[in-house]
């Protein structure tokens, strides 16, 4: 990810919010908070399915966090970061009763710390379509979540994926790096 980032942008990039108070949990492969990226980041583990395994196996989620939370290169620096590390592969078999699990544990903190406050769960990987997640989902939007999501990287229709084929979601993608 870092080496197809063009290095102009990161003079010219000076967004108008940096996310100060905000909240966002990051459902991935974990973060490696040692990364040059946080050093003046707020990340906070707070779920593991991996006994206390919050680190990144994979670097898939610390690059998410960099885009989320980074100090160079994220739309939100100053905001909270939570990590959720549900997975230990990119591509691995993950069941959805771990999904539903780390789920969860943002709504379950959420709940906890001023639920009447907006706060973001960040998706960015698909599973086939699921009535379960899809579930969670819609539960997660009547509490004040709002869930951003990958599209799935596939150039297929959302529609057949979880969690990017709900109406209820924010679901992004690319076509291609032009």
């Amino acid at each position: 990810l870092c080496n197809n980032v063009d290095r102009s942008l990161a003079s010219t990039y000076r967004p108008t919010h940096n996310g100060t108070g905000s909240t966002i949990y990051l459902l991935d492969t974990g973060i490696n908070e040692s990364h040059d990226e946080f050093t003046n980041s707020s990340i906070t583990n707070l779920y593991t399915a991996f006994g206390t395994d919050y680190s990144d196996s994979t670097g898939h989620g610390t690059a998410m966090a960099s885009l989320i939370n980074g100090d160079n290169i994220g739309v939100s620096p100053k905001a909270s970061l939570f990590n959720i590390k549900f997975s230990n592969s990119v591509s691995s078999s993950v069941s959805i009763g771990t999904i539903i699990e780390a789920m969860n544990a943002a709504l379950v903190h959420h709940k906890a710390n001023t639920p009447n406050k907006v706060k973001t769960l960040c998706m960015p990987w698909t599973t086939a379509k699921n009535s379960l997640v899809d579930a969670k989902l819609q539960e997660l939007e009547t509490h004040n979540m709002m869930v951003i999501c990958s599209a799935g990287n596939n150039a297929a229709d959302v529609d057949n994926y979880s969690p990017a084929g709900l109406d209820q979601v924010m679901t992004v993608g690319s076509y291609n790096d032009s």
